[in-house]
């Protein structure tokens, strides 16, 4: 599949407004949808009932965290797996970006994580690091979050932007991230 039979299919632009201030259960639903999986295929991939998937999906019933990482493997996709990480960490998560503001057309995302990285960048600038922390002030403390806020901003952006290409593109969100984490690894940046 190329490029644009994929745009077509999967118009990110249409789909964005949906999918904010949505129940996990429609986030499921929309992701799922998108994959143009039934319910029936995706119960008999998470081994539940398609009724269990329908109730999920309805609100009718919780999700539990032992089934998450099964319908995130089967769905494969960044909404769900960013929701998903808000559930388990009671909101806890640095979002996919789908509101008004954000365009997701390639050029856009690129043009907008290059303007996030530039403004994070510059709030840094203004962080003495040489300082030790003991002896910050309360204006220099001030400077800081705004910075943690940007850097917050560019995580977003970038998870946003892999997501997308992700979909653009025919990968896999998980298997990007599993092989970032290997690179992660073995360039000492993590432990396990």
């Amino acid at each position: 599949m190329n490029y644009v039979s994929i745009t077509r299919k999967l118009d990110l632009n249409q789909l964005k407004g949906r999918l904010s201030k949505m129940t996990i259960g429609s986030i499921i639903a929309g992701c799922r949808t998108e994959r143009e999986l039934t319910q029936k295929q995706l119960s008999l991939d998470i081994n539940c009932s398609p009724d269990m998937v329908s109730k999920l999906e309805n609100g009718k019933r919780k999700l539990q965290k032992d089934m998450m990482p099964h319908i995130s493997s089967e769905i494969d996709h960044v909404r769900l797996t960013t929701a998903l990480w808000g559930e388990v960490t009671g909101g806890v998560t640095i979002p996919y970006l789908d509101g008004d503001y954000i365009d997701h057309s390639p050029a856009a995302l690129v043009m907008r994580a290059l303007r996030e990285m530039d403004e994070a960048e510059k709030h840094l600038e203004q962080v003495d690091a040489t300082k030790p922390v003991d002896y910050m002030s309360r204006e220099e403390a001030d400077l800081i979050a705004k910075a943690n806020r940007e850097l917050l901003d560019v995580a977003a952006m970038a998870i946003t932007l892999v997501g997308d290409n992700c979909e653009w593109f025919g990968l896999s969100f998980a298997d990007e991230i599993k092989s970032w984490k290997v690179t992660l690894k073995a360039r000492r940046f993590i432990q396990k």
